[in-house]
């Protein structure tokens, strides 16, 4: 197995693309503090994480996304991510809390919310997501493949984060990446034998995103992973922490 390092940290600033606050009702999580969470982060090295809140998934966005901003309580190390549900939202009232709160990163999760990625439903949405240069995170579990193709395709000018590539989804997945240049991917539980390999060959060191998927799975896997790929700095800088401050345009 070689030698590990069990007081493993991050040798580059490392800002964690995928993490959820806050409790669900499926089963009991190890961390649902925000006390907890920068503890997680201290121990391997995370110094900024995208936060979004399950009951915004899970019950209803607009309740959700008030938990979110009172749970992070102006923490500067948890940047704010907003779930949506176009096909139920108040468009003008979410863009109003999204300029509020300084919101740069929007999630759907269209299956748990009960609508389909299709353009006659998110089309309006999509449109103002790409005016307002916010970036959508969207987890590949979460719709149907030609679906999200046909109508990402529409709007070229958009970010997309695909959250939760795993090694079942790669006959598709690839290809799709490949297909859009405007989707970016985030690792969390894409761990095959040469995972990051053939994303570097399919994207490029620019669209690949760390992220934990925390508290579901632990920080430092994933990240005391890509530390031992024998990438260069300039692109493990680049992973951790500088694609996802480009894409969201800010500056940590």
């Amino acid at each position: 197995m070689g030698e590990v390092d069990i007081d493993f940290k991050s040798s580059v600033p490392v800002f964690d693309c995928n993490v959820s606050l806050g409790r669900v009702h499926t089963r009991r999580l190890v961390v649902d503090s925000a006390e907890g969470t920068i503890s997680a982060m201290d121990h391997v090295g995370v110094g900024h994480a995208l936060i979004h809140n399950p009951y915004g998934v899970n019950y209803d966005p607009v309740h959700g996304n008030n938990k979110l901003m009172e749970s992070i309580n102006g923490i500067p190390r948890f940047i704010p991510q907003f779930t949506c549900n176009p096909a139920t939202f108040d468009l003008d009232s979410f863009s109003k809390n999204v300029e509020i709160n300084n919101i740069k990163a929007i999630r759907m999760e269209p299956h748990k919310q009960n609508f389909p990625f299709v353009n006659w439903i998110v089309g309006e949405c999509m449109e103002w997501i790409v005016n307002k240069q916010l970036t959508l995170f969207i987890p590949v579990t979460e719709f149907n493949p030609e679906e999200f193709y046909n109508t990402i395709k529409m709007y070229p000018n958009s970010k997309v984060v695909l959250c939760d590539l795993h090694y079942s989804h790669v006959p598709w997945a690839l290809p799709l990446l490949k297909a859009l240049p405007n989707l970016y991917v985030e690792v969390s539980k894409f761990s095959i034998s040469d995972s990051l390999l053939r994303l570097l060959e399919i994207v490029g060191a620019s669209r690949i995103l760390y992220g934990s998927k925390f508290p579901y799975q632990p920080m430092g896997p994933q990240l005391y992973s890509l530390h031992r790929w024998g990438i260069s700095e300039s692109t493990l800088k680049a992973i951790c922490s500088g694609n996802l401050e480009a894409i969201l345009g800010i500056n940590i």
